[in-house]
């Protein structure tokens, strides 16, 4: 689309007189078009968060606000926005973390350039450890621990194996899930609780009979959550994967970028193909993802 020769949008200023631009090598666009790009990447789950959120609202809050007289926008001000607050602050400091972590974008879409106006921490820390000569890369977010993770892989033997992959996602994935489980949980009432205690049943009994079977939905969400975010890792294959028969779809296609004649059509029908998967799986469980992904976040 953003291709300066090929591209959808240079074809239509042609067509309607203008000239070419190269969105991606100039100092006034290249910035945008990456900021305009996480927007589009990250609207949708950020939509489905606050979708799950607002039905977290019981309609009895709002027909109370009804009778006593208030407005759509009173309701809007005066129920809805405070109740959701928690997700704002929440939804704000993870896009900036995964925004300022986000390297594959930068890094296939600029590479940083033009000159150095697009880089991120992420990218900058992993110019740094191609070069030895980094130690602030071991703050978060995830792409600035790829140096000690590497070196514990090669510790213990692990690089260019898929062990050390499923090692880095679950470390990155097992942080999000425990903080939506443990909110999921807090939703469910202690009495069910205690008339199963009441009734003899042991601990394992009451988690394997009542508990499991509530936090399915939040289960459910995260498995998907966790599939798709393991789905589509890059950065990690690329450091700890050296052989070319262990690569996943991510960096093979990464592959054409740096041929001299770019086979879009290819790319495209691999990108096609590599998308089928994650969205029959989404559309599979949308409900659960709709209730369980942000389950607890409204009180």
């Amino acid at each position: 689309m953003l291709d300066t020769g090929y591209g959808v949008l240079n074809s239509f200023l042609q067509s309607v007189g203008f000239g070419k631009i190269q969105w991606l090598g100039q100092y006034t666009t290249a910035m945008s078009i990456i900021l305009i790009y996480h927007i589009w990447k990250y609207l949708p789950f950020w939509t489905l968060i606050f979708l799950s959120g607002l039905k977290g609202i019981l309609p009895d809050v709002y027909e109370a606000g009804r009778v006593d007289g208030a407005t759509p926008l009173q309701l809007l001000r005066r129920i809805t926005i405070p109740m959701i607050r928690g997700l704002y602050i929440v939804c704000t400091l993870i896009s900036i973390i995964w925004t300022m972590g986000d390297f594959i974008t930068v890094y296939l879409m600029t590479g940083g350039g033009p000159g150095q106006s697009t880089n991120v921490l992420a990218t900058i820390a992993y110019r740094f450890a191609i070069f030895r000569a980094s130690l602030f890369t071991y703050m978060v977010p995830s792409s600035f621990i790829v140096i000690p993770f590497y070196s514990l892989m090669v510790k213990y033997g692990l690089v260019n194996s898929y062990l050390a992959v499923i090692l880095a996602e679950t470390t990155f994935a097992t942080p999000y899930c425990i903080w939506v489980l443990s909110e999921f949980f807090k939703t469910i009432p202690i009495e069910v609780e205690e008339a199963a205690i009441v009734d003899g049943a042991s601990h394992l009994r009451i988690f394997m009979s009542i508990v499991l079977p509530l936090t399915a939905p939040a289960l459910v969400a995260l498995a998907t959550y966790a599939f798709i975010f393991a789905w589509n890792e890059f950065l990690y294959v690329l450091v700890l994967i050296n052989s070319n028969q262990l690569f996943t779809i991510p960096v093979g296609l990464s592959w054409y970028l740096n041929q001299d004649s770019i086979p879009w059509g290819m790319m495209m029908a691999e990108s096609t193909l590599f998308s089928i998967p994650p969205i029959i799986l989404y559309y599979a469980f949308q409900r659960y993802m709709v209730s369980g992904l942000a389950m607890g976040a409204v009180k």
